[in-house]
């Protein structure tokens, strides 16, 4: 039953932050998914992934601009993640959805932004090692997953993709 409660509002919110109006509605769909999972944020494996991925997705913004009232509780859920989690929300560059927000220059911001809000969450040395390459990156970080180096590190990481 809770993982069906968290995957609607998982649903409510991607679907709110991808149609129009998004800045009004939705703070009311994020504060309904941090009501659910509580203080520890202990998501059910069986959505984990696309509970990071919804969360990686939201903060990156729309490319439009920052919704206000949204993006402290996105913070504050960004800030609950685990070390595995936090792995996931690092390399979902190479989710084709959020390698489509990093063309534009607010959500290549925005994912930077994550970065450094996950870094303290990272414990693995070869994930850290992947952002020192990500935080040096030369071009737009739409291009990352199709970089040589960058391909190589993470095909050292496949196993925290699944």
């Amino acid at each position: 039953m809770r993982v069906i409660e968290i995957e609607t509002a998982i649903e409510n919110l991607i679907t709110s932050h991808r149609n129009g109006n998004n800045f009004y509605n939705e703070p009311s769909f994020a504060r309904q998914l941090q009501r659910l999972l509580g203080d520890s944020s202990k998501v059910p494996k069986a959505i984990n992934k696309k509970y990071i991925l919804t969360i990686v997705e939201v903060f990156l913004t729309n490319a439009h601009g920052v919704a206000n009232n949204a993006e402290p509780i996105y913070k504050e859920l960004i800030s609950t993640f685990d070390s595995n989690q936090a792995n996931i929300a690092v390399l979902s560059f190479n989710d084709d959805t959020i390698a489509n927000k990093l063309q534009f220059f607010l959500c290549q911001s925005k994912f930077r932004e994550l970065i450094q809000l996950l870094n303290s969450s990272i414990t693995s040395p070869p994930v850290k090692e992947l952002i020192q390459k990500i935080e040096t990156f030369p071009g737009r970080l739409d291009y990352l997953k199709n970089d040589k180096l960058i391909k190589i590190s993470v095909e050292s990481l496949k196993v925290l993709l699944a």
